[in-house]
């Protein structure tokens, strides 16, 4: 029999396959004069884990870890499922999709999310007619 995962540390559910388990990660967005800032807490995630997609004005945030264990051995009782992150936002007219940039630092993924240039404030001068 292969190895057991054990669910909830009591012993109601044992799978004989590791599953995944999908989290929504907290999201803190901040508001800048030249766009949006995005911070998403991803603990475990390298940047080599996460996908960013945009599709029809969908941001799409995920990142898969934790597949083949946690650490090297034979795993004799684990709480650390394999996970899933996924988000998704609508970035509207606004924002420019096609600048984003993106950061990884210490399981915190930052995204920024510049305006539109049609969205930018502008200055118009008033000249003595």
């Amino acid at each position: 029999m292969s190895q057991q995962r054990v669910e909830n540390g009591g012993g109601a559910a044992v799978a004989e396959s590791p599953k995944v388990r999908r989290v929504a990660p907290a999201v803190d967005i901040f508001e800048r004069e030249d766009g949006l800032v995005l911070l998403a807490d991803l603990p475990g995630a390298k940047e080599g884990d996460v996908k960013i997609d945009v599709d029809k004005d969908v941001l799409t945030i995920s990142a898969r870890f934790g597949e083949g264990g946690f650490a090297p051995g034979v795993e004799f009782y684990s709480e650390l499922w394999p996970r899933e992150y996924y988000r998704a936002f609508q970035l509207g007219e606004l924002l420019d999709s096609a600048h984003i940039t993106a950061k990884m630092r210490n399981g915190v993924l930052e995204l920024v999310l510049p305006k539109a240039e049609r969205a930018k404030t502008r200055k118009i001068e008033v000249k003595a007619g």
